[in-house]
Parts: C-alpha cells; structure tokens; sequence
C-alpha cells in the first residue's frame, strides 16, 4: 500500500491552493555478477560485496497554488522528496561491470511553474519551463580525484597512462516549451515546441569500462517541433460529452502529482 493524502482549498473563484504528501517506492533486486577475470584484486574486494540491493522508499511532499483571471491561468508548485536507500548505478572500477547499491538517505527539492492562455473559446497557449541545478551522476564523482581516468591499456603506440581530466559535475540548465491550438468537442489540434532554446543540456556523465573505455555525456533531445490533430465521433450520452471535455488542458484542474526520485545524484 503506498499512502497519498491531498488537500485543496478553494480560496475564491479564481484561486486554489493545495497541498500533498504521498509514499512510493522502487523495488530492490540482484545483481549481476562481476566480470572477475577484469577486476584487480582492489576492485574485487571493494565491489564483489554488492550482491543485492535494497526496496527504495520516498515521501513526497508538494505545494501548490492554481490561479485563474479571464483566460489566463498560472500554475506554481513547490515541492521535496525525502528517499531512504536510494538505488544507484555504479561503475564497479576496472570489473567492466555496473552494480546497483543503496544510498541511506537522499533528497530532491525544487518549483515549477506554468502560465497556460485561453485567448478565445476552445482555444488554448502554455509555456512550462523546467530549471535543474548542478549535480552528480553517482555519489563517487563528488570525491577528490574522481575526474581523472587512466586506461591501462597500451594500443597503437600509446602507452596507456595518459591521464583524461574531465569534471563530472554536471551543469545547470532549463527547459522552456510551448503548446497552443483548439480542442472541441469533436476535433482538436494542436502545435507544440519542445525544448524551444534548443538548450544542449547534459543529463547523465557515462563512463565505458570504469572509464578505461569511452568517457562522454547523455544529452537531452533538440528543439523539436510538431503538430497533433484528432477527430472524435460525436458524443451518444453525456458520458461521452463528459470524457471529451475533460480532455482540455486548458480547463483541467489539476491539484498536483506525485513524484519519484527526480535525479539520482541528489544526495
């Protein structure tokens, strides 16, 4: 059973603040098993331990206001997740293997904003930005020296002990989209902007090998743009009609949702 309790408090007309706490979880498991024949007899003392890992379980706890005047609605929410045994992926060294492992305790905070436009009847704008801090892939890169990768592996003349000096830690960044259209009962269109700065953003630092291999950086996707159309039978009951508006987005209340660990290397 994973709990929820949620509030919400009309304040006027135009105006609704909630508030949220909600459980979860992500199931815990096993490893596999090293690749022995690698692995120094450093690495395989430190990592051959980590042959399970544990459930990780999170409270969620969020605030939010909702405000409407017209045809504009701005959206705010704030909110904090605290994580007990928080599952991370690890490079287990020189083993050419990955382990999972469990964090005691971590935490992500953050606000997300909206401001949505209903200029005429049916018809609806938004623009929901995304700000993330700076962080770590894996609670390792923030030790002294995590930076620094020797392959060890003499090939086409070199000798293998050349040092890669990169920082793993990950830059800030934000994410700005738009969407707009209309959305009747019996069709819709609408057009939308992901990622509309085109931001190259890194997501994830990826190490091949324990970083004797390939060093480099998960991104997000680019600028994208598209168009969505839809057409609808007509509505035989009012159940039907019902369905059909509460696809709206522009109308729709939302009072918040519940999150899961948002980035691995808050802890």
């Amino acid at each position: 059973m994973t709990p929820r309790i949620l509030v919400k408090y009309d304040v006027s007309d135009a105006v609704r603040i909630n508030a949220q706490a909600s459980q979860g979880f992500r199931r815990g498991g096993v490893n596999d098993s090293l690749n022995i024949p690698l692995c120094t007899d450093e690495d395989e003392a430190i990592f051959g331990g980590f042959q399970d890992y544990e459930d990780e379980m999170l409270w969620n706890y969020e605030t939010g206001v909702k405000m409407r005047k017209g045809g504009i609605t701005f959206n705010a929410a704030l909110f904090y997740t605290d994580i007990t045994d928080l599952q991370v992926t690890l490079d287990a060294g020189s083993c050419s293997s990955r382990i999972s492992f469990n964090v005691p305790e971590a935490h992500t905070a953050g606000v997300e904003f909206e401001l949505c436009a209903e200029p005429a009847e049916g018809g609806f704008a938004s623009a929901p930005i995304q700000h993330i801090g700076s962080r770590y892939t894996q609670p390792s890169d923030q030790i002294a020296g995590a930076g620094e990768f020797v392959s060890g592996l003499p090939f086409g003349g070199a000798p293998g002990t050349d040092v890669t000096l990169v920082d793993p830690e990950l830059d800030s960044y934000q994410v700005l989209n738009l969407n707009a259209g209309v959305d009747f009962d019996s069709w819709s269109i609408l057009t939308y902007v992901t990622n509309l700065t085109d931001e190259n953003a890194d997501l994830a630092f990826d190490r091949e090998r324990g970083g004797r291999a390939r060093l480099g950086t998960h991104t997000n996707q680019p600028r994208t743009i598209g168009l969505t159309t839809r057409f609808r039978g007509p509505p035989y009951s009012p159940l039907m009609r019902g369905k059909s508006a509460a696809r709206r987005p522009a109308t729709r209340l939302a009072p918040g949702r519940p999150r899961s660990a948002r980035q691995p290397g808050h802890v």
